[in-house]
């Protein structure tokens, strides 16, 4: 299967978790386990990002961090089922979430700097993944602004689908 139907699939179900969560009014072990997996099938997808005709050495560093980062939430969230929390504020200074957390960040810049610079690829999706991996980390540490990581999520999800589309776009005019 093409890794862009991953990443495209990845995110809708990440949309659908995030419609989960806000009607639970928080994590729930059912949301935990469908934003399980949707992080898990970013993390594969974005790899899609990898190959781009234009693709450069700072663009797959990020791929590579925004993968792992996902990997590690993945596992921070499969870790969050049966525990009670509800929410990012209550494990954001734990190592595994400020690890993920790091990685992506990290990651989003230097994936962002390659489409600002050369890619083919909209710029405002480099915009949208920065702002949009900046907020929902911010709404992680501050209790009354938890309500912006759910927005900057559904942000997130849709410039990763955009992109998906763009990429499969290219893949087309390329044959």
């Amino acid at each position: 299967m093409n890794l862009i139907y991953v990443l495209i699939v990845g995110c809708i179900v990440w949309l659908v978790s995030e419609v989960l969560e806000f009607r639970a009014g928080g994590f729930d072990d059912t949301n935990s386990v469908v934003t399980a997996l949707a992080f898990g099938l970013v993390a594969i997808g974005i790899w899609a990002v990898w190959s781009a005709k234009d693709q450069r050495n700072y663009g797959r560093a990020g791929v590579a961090l925004i993968s792992l980062g996902m990997i590690l939430f993945t596992i921070l969230t499969i870790l969050t089922i049966g525990t009670g929390i509800t929410s990012d504020v209550e494990h954001a200074d734990s190592p595994l979430f400020l690890s993920a957390g790091a990685a992506v960040s990290v990651g989003v810049v230097a994936l962002s700097y390659w489409i600002f610079q050369i890619s083919h690829l909209p710029k405002w999706s480099g915009v949208v993944l920065l702002v949009g991996t900046m907020t929902a980390l911010a709404g992680a540490f501050a209790p009354r602004l938890i309500v912006l990581q759910g927005i900057s999520s559904v942000c997130l999800a849709a410039a990763l689908i955009w992109i998906g589309l763009a990429l499969l776009k290219a893949q087309k005019t390329d044959v």
